[in-house]
């Protein structure tokens, strides 16, 4: 009897023992093995327990965290425990959707779920404080506080002026939930949806955010004051919103942690500059502080890198021309990670190619790292280019055989590319382990 005519019950058991001896990565790649598959793979580990002992790292950047809150907030009236947080979601939801509507549907919120995971970078993010990765597990009623919290960090990313003003006079003892930090931590749980000022800030919601701090400025320390802007300047840095950025550079309140915090988060050239124009009320070069200076060179670095990975050219000329502690002839220089290594491994390459008439070099794991992406015009790039030696070709094309370049592989056999004997034996059994016939035939015949 074939798997596939099984019944539904004992497929979706064998699936879910399946997935439970997998990674969370290695489960999602059962989806592949065929197309009838996706679906009930996909079920069987919302079903199962892996993600709750692997948290949803793994998970974050694709649509299945979506799916999975939805998947769970669905089933409330089943048998299947539903942990607390998944439920403070769906309350929040069916709050602000009655808010608004007056009449809440399981369509409704099916809709509303999906797009605050699935288009909202806020609540996927685990840096902003989304806790289901570690508080899945947690079973039992969500507690009032965390459903008003998560509604306002709804409101927060929505603007939704209106029902933000309808619930902040309700929480004049627990005002700690919309900035969890310092002497405002009222108890030890993580906001579900972020603290509803970080989430503000991000999205450059201006008003929101001045709402936010206005209605706590009588509970606030000096020493809460700083940390606030500083927390609103990393989260409006890192969701690239310079209007909320100039909130949090206000009074001159920036502390050191925040700076490098913003300044490694932002992908935006507008708020590097800005970060770097005022760099000096928190950096001085004054002498004893080559370690703080350092660590900016360290992040400057990290930036260019990140930068080169994007395809970002205009930040990186930037930084070459108007950073002291990142000239030109240095951008090359870097003891883990170079910019065109990066860029190759992106498949980059407009990025390789300015590297390049920089005169920065070719290092050898560029061509490893353009041959494993499988961007042929990348590798014929870096071939005309750079002085190979056999071992780095070797190893390229032993990569590129391993992805299935097809394209890639042709290339570097035209160029006269063979691997070494070594390397052959183990790509082999690798193509034939994995099944690659194509490849295998290659290795064997013409390699």
């Amino acid at each position: 009897m074939g798997f596939d005519i099984l019944p539904f019950e004992i497929k979706h058991k064998i699936l879910i023992n399946a997935v439970e001896l997998r990674s969370i990565r290695r489960a999602v790649r059962l989806r592949l093995v065929s197309r009838s598959w996706k679906d009930a793979v996909q079920l069987a580990m919302f079903d199962s327990d892996i993600l709750n002992e692997a948290g949803f790292s793994s998970l974050e950047p694709s649509i299945l965290l979506s799916e999975f809150v939805v998947y769970k907030a669905l089933r409330t009236n089943s048998t299947m425990p539903v942990s607390a947080p998944v439920l403070v979601i769906r309350q929040a939801a069916e709050f602000v959707l009655n808010y608004h509507r007056g009449s809440v549907s399981e369509d409704a919120i099916t809709k509303s779920i999906h797009d605050l995971f699935l288009q909202n970078s806020c609540f996927r993010d685990k840096r902003l404080g989304f806790p289901i990765c570690q508080s899945y597990g947690k079973f039992g009623d969500p507690k009032a506080w965390d459903v008003t919290q998560a509604v306002l960090a709804i409101a927060a990313y929505n603007n939704d002026i209106s029902l933000a003003k309808e619930l902040l006079p309700q929480m004049r003892e627990s005002k700690y939930l919309l900035y969890m930090h310092g002497s405002l931590k009222g108890h030890q749980e993580a906001a579900v949806l972020g603290c509803p000022v970080e989430v503000a800030a991000m999205r450059g919601n201006i008003e929101m955010t001045r709402i936010f701090l206005e209605y706590l400025e009588d509970v606030m320390t000096q020493k809460d004051r700083k940390n606030i802007h500083g927390s609103i300047l990393w989260h409006a840095a890192q969701g690239n919103q310079i209007s909320t950025v100039e909130i949090g550079l206000e009074k001159q309140w920036l502390k050191r942690h925040h700076f490098f915090k913003a300044l490694e988060s932002t992908t935006s050239l507008d708020i590097l500059k800005r970060l770097l124009d005022v760099r000096k009320h928190c950096i001085s070069p004054r002498r004893g502080n080559d370690g703080e200076m350092n660590s900016l060179a360290v992040r400057l670095r990290d930036q260019v890198l990140d930068a080169a990975a994007r395809g970002d050219i205009p930040l990186m000329e930037y930084l070459a021309r108007h950073s002291a502690r990142y000239k030109p002839e240095d951008i090359n220089k870097g003891k883990y990670d170079l910019p065109i290594s990066r860029a190759a491994k992106a498949g980059r390459y407009d990025v390789v190619k300015y590297l390049i008439e920089l005169d920065v070099g070719i290092v050898e794991k560029s061509i490893v790292a353009a041959a494993k992406h499988g961007s042929r015009r990348l590798v014929q790039l870096l071939l005309e280019k750079g002085t190979w030696n056999n071992a780095s070709l070797s190893m390229a094309l032993a990569r590129a055989l391993e992805r299935e370049n097809d394209s890639v592989v042709g290339l570097l056999i035209e160029y006269g590319v063979s691997l070494h004997w070594r390397l052959k034996y183990v790509s082999l059994s690798q193509a034939e382990i994995r099944g690659q016939e194509t490849m295998a035939t290659l290795i064997r015949e013409r390699i």
